[in-house]
């Protein structure tokens, strides 16, 4: 991290002052639009554009006032925007509450920090525009990725180790000019210290040539080495060859596995799971089929369920036994309140784009067209997930899926701009900016047809609902723990031979239909019946969306005959993850509650969905999935 010292900062124009004279009626304005919620993001975007041809800059000082790490190693920073007056720093009231100090907050990966971070440390930093529905508390945030420590004077130095109290005595002691008054003494001073430097010296040049001289023994005694002992060293190295060779052998015995009988798919996927994990991963067929079906049919997938079920580690998992997979850990944090907190923004001062670590994973994937990327939204809803991913799952249902990341005309620039380019400068900011906006992030961006959304949730008290637009457009996936007898009857099958590898299959393999619709239909219209026995119940019965996944999910499964077994075990399935999910229900309601009783008599041969609803029926008060 860059250092700067409170001389090189120049702050000449007080933000006290502006707010009471040139920027009160912007002030007063903006806080009118805030209160009557008819702020626009131009209203907040000209506002800052003030504060920084004014008072502020194109940069923010600010000082430390809190941080803590999260357990997905995030830092999360809550800072106070300061002003200078005089040779001091001063707190800037906030325009929009004028009686607080004025706040700001930002979170950043811990191993991007270059140096630890400190209550009370000032740095610089540039800033980004907040959201109209956020900008009630705080017009921008600040991005710590590229910020500037400050030092800071003597006398902050004195206060910030022993308070007033000890600057109060310091000054008393060395009077005014302290920083001169100490150096006056230190040269007093020097005069004993070289005398101590020299005894020194000589010490050090004694014990250098007592080195020397046990070095040149040290090397007569090597040369003096018997056969015996080279013979030793011979076998070591001999041993330490045949270590790495049978890691080499270890690395060759993971193999890769065609799928020219797709039906063997599951059991084989649910084998590398386990034989890849050192922790021994064990997960149910019917888990793994749900979830993979669901990648493959390109619909997003929710796997629910406590801590402790494998929520995470399955994705992790499928991406090591599905060659050339990558696998995106996203975790959400419970300040995401908007399309920003997922995807980034444009910085309209640099003209660059700050990705998110959701949109890096989007720009790589697209470079890496080839493979599979899964992209996971770690405990997606520890913030509401209609708040920040309601636009993008709109926007993944487009004829051609992309979502806007800027306007047009900053495109047009970067496109100009690099026209001018030349060899010599191309390696100038403002040319890297544009030339990453060009080849990485165009204004419209094209969702990648090789990316795969999965997110994980934890439904307790301390997080958000899922809302009814995601449910609708989602196979939730429920995880729990497995029986002992159950996982142990797994575990010995799984024993009896080793797989240890990956799949080796194309995006095109991996995503093709096994069956047109036409042979799938009337299994997809079944569900689709089963579905509309709960008219009654609000949000429960399948749309024409809801079939379209019925369809992708079935149309992929590998059995070409259809056998009353084979229907009824998919039926289970996809009742279980695409109709119980549905359902909320107040006991109050008896025409749905009779709606659900009579569901649960047409569900009586589908066992996992039935025990499911058996359990959601326990509660005297809601019907519900979670």
């Amino acid at each position: 991290m860059d250092v700067v010292t409170v001389e090189e900062v120049n702050q000449t124009y007080s933000f006290e002052q502006w707010m009471e004279t040139d920027g009160k009626a912007d002030i007063d304005d903006l806080r009118e639009a805030l209160l009557n919620e008819s702020a626009t993001e131009e209203d907040i975007t000209r506002f800052v554009e003030l504060l920084s041809e004014g008072p502020l800059g194109n940069t923010l000082t600010c000082k430390i006032k809190n941080f803590h790490v999260t357990e997905t190693n995030f830092y999360v920073i809550t800072a106070y925007i300061m002003q200078m007056e005089g040779s001091k720093y001063q707190y800037c009231s906030n325009p929009l509450l004028p009686n607080e100090k004025w706040e700001v907050k930002a979170t950043i990966k811990k191993e991007k920090l270059s140096e630890p971070l400190v209550e009370g440390m000032l740095f610089n930093t540039v800033y980004k525009i907040r959201h109209p529905k956020i900008a009630s508390t705080s017009i921008f945030s600040i991005d710590l990725h590229k910020f500037k420590s400050i030092e800071k004077s003597f006398e902050e130095v004195l206060k910030r180790f022993g308070g007033d109290t000890l600057y109060i005595q310091a000054l008393n002691e060395l009077e005014s000019d302290m920083e001169k008054v100490l150096t006056e003494r230190l040269i007093l001073l020097s005069k004993d210290v070289q005398k101590d430097i020299s005894r020194e010296k000589k010490k050090i040049q004694q014990l250098t040539k007592q080195l020397t001289a046990l070095e040149q023994e040290y090397e007569n005694r090597e040369v003096l080495l018997d056969n015996k002992n080279k013979e030793w060293l011979k076998i070591f190295n001999r041993v330490l060859e045949l270590r790495e060779l049978d890691e080499v052998v270890e690395e060759v015995r993971k193999e890769t596995y065609s799928l020219e009988e797709p039906q063997k798919m599951i059991s084989l996927l649910q084998s590398l799971i386990y034989h890849n994990s050192d922790d021994d991963l064990i997960y149910d067929e019917v888990i793994i089929e749900q979830f993979i079906r669901g990648i493959q049919s390109n619909t997003m997938v929710v796997l629910s369920g406590p801590s402790g079920t494998g929520k995470s580690s399955i994705v992790s998992a499928m991406g090591e036994a599905i060659k050339g997979a990558k696998v995106h850990m996203i975790p959400v944090q419970s300040s995401w309140t908007d399309t920003q907190d997922l995807l980034g923004y444009f910085n309209p001062i640099d003209k660059c784009y700050v990705a998110s670590p959701f949109m890096e994973a989007l720009a790589d994937a697209k470079q890496d067209s080839e493979n599979l990327h899964l992209i996971c939204l770690d405990e997606m809803n520890l913030a509401h997930v209609e708040y920040y991913f309601s636009e993008f799952l709109s926007a993944r249902e487009k004829e051609k899926p992309s979502i806007r990341l800027y306007s047009k005309r900053y495109f047009i620039s970067a496109k100009s701009l690099l026209n001018s380019m030349t060899a010599e400068n191309k390696l100038e900011e403002k040319y890297v900016n544009a030339a990453e906006l060009i080849e990485r992030y165009t204004y419209d961006f094209s969702i990648p047809k090789n990316v795969r959304f999965i997110g994980t949730v934890n439904m307790d008290h301390t997080v958000k609902p899922l809302s009814p637009k995601v449910i609708d457009r989602s196979f939730i996936i429920e995880l729990g723990h497995l029986e002992r007898r159950n996982r142990e009857r797994i575990e010995r099958e799984l024993k009896t031979y080793v797989n240890v590898g990956a799949i080796d299959l194309s995006l095109e393999e991996f995503s093709k239909p096994l069956h047109d619709e036409e042979t799938i239909k009337s299994e997809a219209q079944k569900i689709m019946d089963l579905s509309h026995q709960l008219d009654a119940v609000p949000n429960a019965p399948l749309n024409s969306r809801g079939y379209k996944q019925l369809v992708g999910y079935l149309s992929r499964t590998p059995e070409q005959e259809r056998t009353l077994e084979i229907e009824s075990k998919y039926t289970d399935q996809l009742v279980f993850t695409k109709i119980l999910p549905r359902i909320e229900l107040s006991r109050r309601d008896s025409d749905g509650t009779e709606a659900i009783n009579n569901f649960k008599a047409s569900i009586k041969n589908y066992p996992r969905s039935l025990q499911k609803l058996e359990s959601m029926l326990e509660d005297e008060r809601i019907i519900r999935f979670w």
